[in-house]
C-alpha cells in the first residue's frame, strides 16, 4: 500500500513476542493472515488478548474471517476481509487515528 512499509514475516513469532517486534520495528498495525480456521483457543482467547496488550490495531485478513466470522464478533481485532485489495484499503482508515 503506498505510503506504507510492510514488514512480512516469513514464520511469525511466537504471539507473546509480537510486543516486542511491535516495539522494535515500530509498527502501526498487526495484520495476520490465514486461509485457515486456526485453533478455536487463538481464535477466542490468544488474539483478542493480544490485541487488548497492543495500542496498535491487530487486525485478521484472508479467508479466515469468514471461517471464523462468530469467534471474530468482539474479539477487539479489525478484520480487514478476504480480498488482499480490500483488506489494504480496509487498513487505511485505521492508521489514520
Amino acid at each position: 500500500h503506498e505510503g506504507y512499509r510492510v514488514v512480512l514475516l516469513d514464520d511469525a513469532p511466537p504471539l507473546n513476542e509480537l510486543s516486542l517486534a511491535v516495539d522494535r520495528l515500530h509498527i502501526a498495525a498487526v495484520v495476520l493472515v490465514s486461509a485457515q480456521a486456526e485453533r478455536s483457543e487463538l481464535m477466542r482467547r490468544q488474539l483478542p488478548r493480544l490485541a487488548e496488550q497492543l495500542a496498535i490495531p491487530v487486525c485478521l485478513a484472508g479467508p479466515v474471517t469468514r471461517i471464523r466470522a462468530a469467534d471474530l464478533e468482539n474479539s477487539g481485532l479489525e478484520t480487514l476481509g478476504e480480498d488482499p485489495v480490500q483488506s489494504a484499503s480496509r487498513l487505511g482508515p485505521l492508521l489514520s487515528h
